[in-house]
């Protein structure tokens, strides 16, 4: 027998279940609940939807405001080591049931809402920090999450996200970053002054392009100071904000015949070169 906050559902329309039916990255970010209700007060600036075990887990672990738990049956018992504190309600349904009220195959049998987090200011986000990177016009969730996974996992401080970048807490994009872009602290640069402003408190604003005079190696081997590592869409890279945001154009030198490496793996070879600076 399970805990008590496993709650069997066999009915699609049971309300409890309002948070995941069919429901848009946009209509959660907005705190909608699908049923014209307004604002959750537990929610104030809106909800995400995280996927699979290892992303929940790690959730959990840090504290986040998970508002509650959608499992497949077969889900249960993994589910229930990693959630042994975890008081909120789970809400039990058959595989079937779970894609209907989801609108999509829910392949990993693991879903949970959780309260966005209170938004940051620049300044928040810079104070102690040393390597940030900042997203300038991404609109590729997969590289997006993907350059938070690499973010996380290589200790940069924080990551700013541009004017035209995917929301960072879309389901894909937590599901691709591993939960990191649930977890490690982001801006969003809704008036599109935040390298301005970084560069007036000298940091270094570098943008990453295969056009750039200077390489990766050549800026490693300087003097370490805070700096900002700007990256910009897959095919036309860095737009014009990106561009005159920045004090120099760095590139990673790449075999001939080649045209470009990804954003996402150019990013997180950078960062693990500048990270390691960071360190040394």
């Amino acid at each position: 027998m399970g805990p008590p906050s496993e709650i069997g559902v066999d009915d699609a329309d049971d309300p409890r279940l309002a948070p995941y039916r069919r429901l848009t990255d946009r209509a959660l970010r907005s705190g909608s609940s699908g049923a014209g209700e307004p604002v959750a007060a537990d929610a104030p600036h809106g909800r995400f939807l995280a996927e699979g075990h290892y992303v929940l887990e790690r959730l959990v672990a840090v504290g986040a405001p998970v508002l509650s738990v959608l499992l497949t049956e077969r889900r249960v018992e993994a589910a229930r080591s990693y959630l042994a504190g975890y008081a909120g309600p789970r809400y039990v349904v058959s595989e079937a049931m779970a894609s209907q009220v989801a609108g999509f195959p829910v392949h990993r049998g693991v879903l949970a809402v959780v309260a966005r987090p209170a938004p940051l200011s620049i300044a928040e986000l810079a104070d102690g920090a040393a390597l940030l990177v900042y997203l300038d016009a991404l609109t590729d969730t997969e590289n997006v999450g993907a350059i938070f996974r690499s973010a996380s996992a290589l200790g940069v401080d924080g990551v700013i996200v541009g004017p035209g970048t995917a929301d960072p807490l879309y389901r894909r994009c937590v599901r691709v970053s591993s939960g990191a872009s649930a977890v490690l602290k982001w801006v969003s640069d809704q008036h599109g002054d935040a390298l301005a402003r970084l560069g007036a408190s000298g940091w270094r604003r570098v943008g990453l392009s295969p056009e750039g005079p200077t390489t990766l190696e050549d800026l490693a081997q300087r003097p370490a100071q805070p700096t900002v590592l700007i990256v910009g869409s897959e095919g036309p890279g860095l737009g014009e904000h990106g561009r005159s945001g920045c004090d120099e154009l760095v590139s990673i030198p790449i075999a001939d015949g080649s045209d470009s490496l990804n954003v996402a793996a150019t990013a997180a070879i950078a960062l693990y070169r500048l990270s390691m600076r960071k360190l040394e």
